[in-house]
């Protein structure tokens, strides 16, 4: 399987299945840590790993389960999204028993938050949660001996005056004028005040953020106000003075950098965007994935994407990928937390403000890499990807008549071998909108597989049920390449879903049939896949359904499952790896099999000849002590001979 969405690209990088399993185990043994802080960290990880479907099933019940628990366990950011993801799944928000409570100042915040969102659709939470670090500040200090940074910072003009008259706005030691901390703090009359004063606000703090930048700290009603101020007084104030240093934002599930336009988007702030660009703010001209635009398209904000496309100049023309191509980068749960209830709704408002500006397939790149509905569907990152792919086929980005690589098959690859369902949703969505492209081969990755194929490879039960549902004349079709393979021999030679492969042959699949060079029956692929391990289920069910072709497993010369065994482990424990184990545990378990010892192959050869022939003495030994092999036995062509 490719890494990343493009074939020419490695732009995602995706932890197999199996790795993803283990990093969720690790976290859930973080849970029972002593330590209230990494316990609730790791709840939290874990309920971000079930919206995802990162080594769990996608499940949003879950969800909320290990957000409450984090929540209980002292998490200031479970407790900041718990009531907004309760809307977003459309549950009722119950009180919580808290084993370790916030401090009193986090506990003032998390209520002024979810007051706030009770009552306004627009507002800055940065603003709300500032507002309590700065009563906290006041209660905790001598107001009569604050200086003039700290008076900016909490917008008492009365101390302003009184500090102004000795000295002037100067740096402190992290860069920041007094202007630039009565931004922070959210103060339009103290900013006026202090620019009335000879401040300046061209001065970066040490991190290169600028007045401008703190904009995002201010109530919505006053942005527009305070930005108009500071162009009154200083007209070429550099609008899109830009610094690479992020802000975290972590409570918010929020990173800040760019521009002030940038910070603008990212905190959603619509008011602040809109005043920007009224002023001259940069939309165009920015790398693609720092593109204003993108982000907007990222975080699924339509009316600031709105806003953002008025402000483009008429003869724009776009350069790079579409912002079509950044619907999912943004981080899944920071959306939920914009968005509440509204997280689907908002998916389809911004394909929709896109698509009046950009054709949803762009024509201009590969055919591969034209369409963003492939990326979705080949990157499957999260429980929200199922309705930006429902949103971009509404408007158009299923009309993909490239057959190189189907939609079907990518979707099938997008599954990535996950044995849950809740994985598999977007595959079989498309299935449904493009029933024809089932029997397509592909001509770009893996040429002449068809979706059948490349769902029972990654043993995708439910996606091969779906396919066989729809043409169940595709059972035995064959792969168009030099191994002409069934859809059973990728399931064996994968070993991954004994369901896949016991569904397979309760459809029809011929247990029978040989690959093309090899000559290798389904029980012969999966045998030749194997290391010393060995998966029970998948060899039970072949087995079974090759007894009444006598266990065949290789063609050609009449190798049996017991033959090929003996090869295999020849193979293993010339490489050092204990291949003799297979043996071992193929007669511990698979009486059928040890009932196989004296059978020979067309040559007239017996599981010891091979072993014998191979100067595999580990499998010599197994083949002799669990299989009562025959070491005097002759093979019966040409000159006879025994194993000794």
């Amino acid at each position: 399987m490719y890494s990343g969405y493009s074939m020419e690209s490695e732009s995602a990088h995706i932890p197999p299945w199996t790795v993803q399993t283990v990093v969720v185990q690790g976290l859930l043994d973080q849970t029972a840590h002593s330590n209230a802080k990494i316990s609730s960290q790791a709840y939290l990880e874990v309920a971000m790993c079930h919206y995802l479907g990162f080594g769990v099933a996608r499940d949003l019940a879950k969800v909320i389960e290990y957000i409450d628990k984090a929540a209980t366990k002292g998490s200031f950011q479970a407790r900041r999204v718990r009531r907004r993801f309760y809307d977003a799944f459309a549950q009722p928000c119950d009180p919580l028993a808290i084993d370790v409570p916030l401090d009193d100042d986090e506990e003032r915040q998390i209520l002024a938050l979810e007051e706030v969102e009770a009552k306004y659709t627009q507002f800055s939470p940065f603003r709300t949660v500032d507002n309590i670090n700065q009563e906290c500040f006041r209660d905790s200090s001598d107001i009569s001996s604050l200086t003039l940074h700290e008076a900016a910072y909490i917008g008492d003009l009365s101390l302003l005056r009184d500090r102004l008259a000795s000295t002037r706005d100067h740096e402190d030691s992290s860069g920041r004028t007094a202007l630039f901390l009565s931004c922070e703090g959210g103060h339009l009359e103290a900013m006026k005040f202090l620019l009335e004063n000879g401040s300046d606000p061209t001065i970066p703090d040490e991190d290169g953020h600028t007045v401008l930048h703190m904009l995002i700290m201010f109530d919505v009603e006053e942005v527009e106000c305070a930005l108009s101020t500071l162009l009154q007084f200083y007209p070429d104030l550099d609008l899109d003075t830009y610094s690479s240093q992020v802000m975290d934002a972590s409570e918010h599930w929020c990173e800040l950098s760019g521009t002030p336009l940038h910070w603008a988007v990212l905190s959603a702030n619509k008011e602040l965007v809109k005043s920007l660009v009224q002023h001259g703010a940069k939309v165009e001209g920015w790398p693609h994935d720092e593109c204003p635009i993108r982000l907007a398209a990222s975080l699924h904000v339509a009316e600031i994407l709105e806003i953002l496309v008025g402000g483009l100049p008429p003869e724009y023309e776009l350069q790079g990928e579409s912002p079509f191509f950044g619907l999912d980068e943004s981080n899944p749960m920071r959306r939920l937390l914009i968005h509440g209830k509204m997280y689907r709704e908002a998916v389809e408002k911004t394909v929709s403000v896109l698509s009046r500006t950009w054709p949803v397939i762009d024509s201009s790149l590969a055919s591969w890499n034209g369409n963003p509905l492939r990326k979705i569907l080949a990157l499957n990152i999260s429980h929200a990807d199922q309705y930006i792919a429902k949103a971009l086929t509404k408007f158009g980005a299923g009309n993909d008549v490239h057959d190189g690589f189907t939609l079907v098959q990518t979707a099938i690859v997008g599954c990535r071998g996950s044995p849950l369902p809740t994985m598999d949703e977007m595959a079989l969505d498309m299935l449904e909108l493009q029933p024809s492209a089932i029997s397509t081969r592909s001509r770009d990755y893996q040429p002449g597989w068809t979706a059948l194929h490349w769902a029972a490879a990654g043993g995708i039960t439910p996606v091969v049920a779906k396919i066989l549902e729809l043409a169940p004349d595709e059972i035995n079709q064959r792969t168009a390449d030099d191994e002409a393979r069934t859809a059973l021999h990728l399931a064996a030679e994968s070993g991954k879903s004994p369901e896949t492969i016991r569904l397979l042959l309760s459809c029809g699949a011929d247990p029978a049939l040989l690959t093309a060079s090899l000559q290798l029956t389904p029980l012969g692929a999966f045998l030749s896949n194997q290391r010393s391990e060995l998966n029970d289920e998948v060899m039970s069910i072949l087995l079974a359904a090759s007894a009444h072709i006598n266990y065949l497993a290789v063609g050609s010369n009449r190798w049996n499952a017991l033959h090929y065994a003996v090869g295999r482990a020849a193979v293993l424990d010339a490489e050092a790896l204990p291949g003799h184990l297979l043996l071992r545990r193929i007669a511990d378990r698979h009486r059928a099999v040890r009932a196989l010892v004296n059978t020979t192959t067309a040559q007239g050869w017996q599981p010891l000849h091979l072993a014998a022939y191979f100067v595999d003495a580990a499998s010599i030994a197994v083949l002799i002590t669990d299989y009562s092999a025959d070491f005097m036995a002759y093979t019966r062509v040409r000159r006879p001979r025994a194993p000794v």
